[in-house]
């Protein structure tokens, strides 16, 4: 019997994974004064490392790609010889307009053990003496709070002035992008990524989200019936290797270029990038259904009704919960269960 899951779901999952994605960024203060090279790290409540970066020579700091969550409970640690230790609890609310956080660091006598070490920074060491004005820098932090307030243009005003006053400021090309995105510009949000890439080549973000521009530009194709669709998806695969080469710890990346493989009907290469994706990080659960497809393209019932019943035990609150409920039905007709 041949069964096919509705692709139109899975399209419908990609799209709002590109808008889940979220970091977490600010300043950190040392006794009145900002210094660089000081080491930030997200971890989890086990002391697991997600992600870690170095603050700029301003004290500024960018985690890319954080995912948070109740059942994901993270933490923003700094551990700086000659300070108290810092450690806040990180959740949703947090992350909203950018998460800017300003993080003040007090003196203590006696040394202070340093957790970690810099080998998953993601920040070009290039990138950290980058000195940005102060009319740039609160240009920046404006349009975040404009970005908060759902003011998309005003911020996108805000950006754009900060950029010509700083123009290898990563974060703003970064942010800039992806509200050049959010309003529909798409042509102006590839260019905002490929100026970040090129300010900062060692962050994966800008080379992530360009990959997943061409992915939603060829599923928009796709639905035309336009044959450029294909050759769209293969761009979108080029930048998103780009991404997992240089962070093959990101399982964003690796969920997004899985899914780009599937729209290329490369099964197997896409089934093993979301199988990573998912070992990385259990709680992707947008990969865990497009796996579902996956499987069943290759006639793999069995692990697609696996994937669906996971699916339906751990999320009892997704939107597409009635959707995968239809379809483990009929994954379970299918196999005569």
């Amino acid at each position: 019997m041949s069964l096919r899951i509705s692709v139109g779901l899975a399209a419908l999952l990609i799209t709002l994974a590109a808008t889940a994605e979220a970091q977490l960024q600010g300043r950190v203060v040392m006794s009145g004064a900002e210094r660089s090279d000081v080491v930030v790290t997200l971890q989890t409540l086990n002391g697991q490392i997600i992600h870690q970066t170095f603050t700029s020579s301003r004290g500024n700091f960018r985690l890319e790609g954080v995912g948070v969550s109740s059942a994901n409970p993270m933490y923003l640690v700094i551990e700086e010889e000659g300070y108290k230790p810092y450690r806040q609890h990180i959740v949703s609310s947090d992350i909203r307009g950018g998460g800017m956080f300003t993080i003040y660091l007090e003196p203590e006598d006696g040394e202070v053990t340093r957790t970690g070490d810099s080998d998953g920074t993601l920040v070009d060491v290039g990138q950290l003496q980058v000195e940005i004005p102060a009319e740039a820098l609160e240009e920046f932090d404006a349009a975040i709070e404009d970005s908060a307030d759902g003011d998309y243009e005003r911020a996108i005003e805000r950006l754009e002035l900060a950029l010509e006053m700083a123009p290898e400021f990563y974060d703003a090309w970064i942010n800039l992008g992806g509200l050049y995105d959010r309003v529909g510009r798409y042509e102006d949000a590839k260019t905002a990524y490929l100026k970040a890439s090129e300010t900062n080549p060692a962050g994966t973000l800008a080379l992530r989200n360009l990959g997943a521009i061409y992915y939603q530009q060829g599923e928009r194709e796709r639905a035309a019936e336009n044959l450029a669709a294909f050759g769209t998806f293969s761009i979108a695969e080029e930048w998103l290797r780009k991404a997992v080469e240089l962070n093959p710890a990101s399982p964003e990346a690796r969920f997004f270029l899985g899914a780009t493989l599937y729209r290329m009907a490369l099964y197997p290469a896409a089934q093993e990038m979301l199988q990573s994706a998912i070992a990385l990080d259990e709680n992707q659960v947008d990969a865990r259904l497009m796996l579902i497809n996956v499987f069943a393209r290759q006639n793999q019932y069995p692990a697609a009704l696996e994937q669906a019943v996971i699916f339906l035990e751990n999320n009892p609150d997704r939107p597409e919960r009635a959707a995968i409920e239809r379809v483990r039905s009929q994954l379970e007709d299918a196999l005569g269960r």
